[in-house]
């Protein structure tokens, strides 16, 4: 058994004297240039991550935006401004689960179908990826809507975006309550 372990110790002393050995034979300009390598690969991507990070904080800053001035011109019934945010295929589905394409909705907007009064903004939530975008807003917002009274509801939006030119267009919105 003793002759066994100090063979088996005999052997790893030679494997580790032949490792050390290889080590010193590689060109140590060859480590420096790897190593020079790799720092600049870091650093090349921590900038882009960074660069990254920024312009995703202007995104949902504008998307912020954006949210903030639907609301504006829904309570303005400027139709006119509203219409340009959304694709021509927008439609916004109610919470009673009615499909509205773009233009029936901005003429019930508009004729006052659909008439807000106030809105004050709880939480926006956005999620981008790429030229895509979800965001979802809850908003306190009081309305009358298709001849009811005029009533303060807790409405969730789920806005569906996509970047069309450079320009962040509403897809689709998904209405219900929060």
């Amino acid at each position: 058994m003793k002759k066994k372990i100090i063979i088996s110790l005999c052997l790893l002393a030679g494997i580790s004297a032949y490792g050390v050995t290889q080590m010193r034979s590689i060109d140590s300009g060859s480590i420096k240039d790897s190593v020079k390598d790799t720092d600049r690969k870091t650093s090349d991507n921590m900038q882009k991550r960074n660069e990254a990070a920024e312009n995703s904080k202007d995104e949902r800053k504008e998307l912020e935006e954006l949210y903030h001035t639907m609301y504006r011109y829904m309570l303005a019934k400027d139709v006119k401004r509203l219409s340009a945010m959304l694709t021509d295929d927008f439609v916004l589905i109610h919470m009673t689960g009615m499909r509205q394409p773009k233009l029936e909705y901005l003429r019930c907007i508009s004729e006052g179908e659909l008439h807000y009064f106030t809105e004050e903004t709880d939480h926006i939530y956005i999620d981008i990826h790429g030229d895509e975008a979800v965001m979802t807003g809850q908003s306190r917002v009081n309305a009358a809507v298709f001849g009811g009274s005029r009533h303060t509801w807790p409405l969730q939006l789920v806005i569906d975006m996509k970047k069309q030119d450079g320009k962040w267009m509403m897809t689709d919105t998904k209405a219900s309550t929060y």
